[in-house]
């Protein structure tokens, strides 16, 4: 409890909270940088779902994983 609780002061948030965050951060990376799909982004970060995933990373980024890839590689 008392790790929790300085975690949360340090960070700004719960542990789980800036796990999802770098996750999703590496997720970016890999969507622009290595040719991947967004199923194998997902399995590469350890999520059983790729939906889930995508969920997760709407929730986060505010567009699915495939409009931000659309809009790196349009812009």
């Amino acid at each position: 409890e008392s790790l929790r609780k300085k975690f949360r002061i340090t960070f700004g948030c719960s542990l789980s909270q800036y796990l999802i965050s770098l996750r999703i951060n590496k997720s970016k990376s890999m969507l622009l940088n290595e040719n991947l799909s967004v199923k194998e982004v997902a399995a590469e970060l350890g999520y059983c779902d790729p939906y889930a995933f995508c969920h997760q990373f709407k929730q986060q980024v505010g567009v699915s994983p495939g409009k931000y890839m659309a809009e790196w590689n349009n812009g």
